[in-house]
């Protein structure tokens, strides 16, 4: 079985700004944000965004160990990526979580629910194969911003 790699791709509608991290399995079954945290400016291009989220899906782990105190886990990944409470993550951005697997990735809008986190935009998924170039990978990445709510 081929390794997979999810990471997650904010886009700040503001600023443009653009947050990408990789996303890897506690052993309880869930995902968290993980390192990778790479943040591009709004006039980033395409190809360093496509490379920062093939680095960060590169790094995805599984099998971490399970946080004992989430309210603290949350408290130190904000603080890792820059910001100053949860909030921020939420208030004006979008999502697409991406999942690289079996030779597939996906790239999945999501909609922001505030600080009840993002879910899926249903039948929204884009798929390409993982030989697709830069420019097809960053074109299905934005058309993907463009399905979120």
């Amino acid at each position: 079985m081929s390794k997979i790699g999810n990471a997650s791709v904010y886009k700040f509608v503001k600023t443009g700004k653009i947050f990408i991290h990789s996303l890897s399995q506690i052993q309880m079954g869930v995902s968290i944000g993980t390192e990778p945290y790479i943040w591009l400016d709004k006039n980033a291009s395409q190809e360093d965004i496509v490379s920062g989220l093939i680095v960060a899906m590169s790094q995805t782990k599984s099998g971490l160990p399970n946080p004992t105190d989430w309210a603290s886990f949350s408290k130190e990944f904000i603080k890792a990526i820059g910001l100053t409470k949860q909030s921020d993550l939420y208030k004006g951005s979008i999502l697409v979580g991406v999942v690289h697997k079996d030779g597939v990735i996906s790239f999945r809008p999501m909609t922001n629910n505030g600080s009840k986190g993002f879910v899926n935009v249903p039948q929204s998924e884009i798929q390409l194969p993982d030989t697709a170039s830069i420019e097809e990978l960053g074109t299905a990445l934005e058309a993907a911003f463009n399905k979120c709510e």
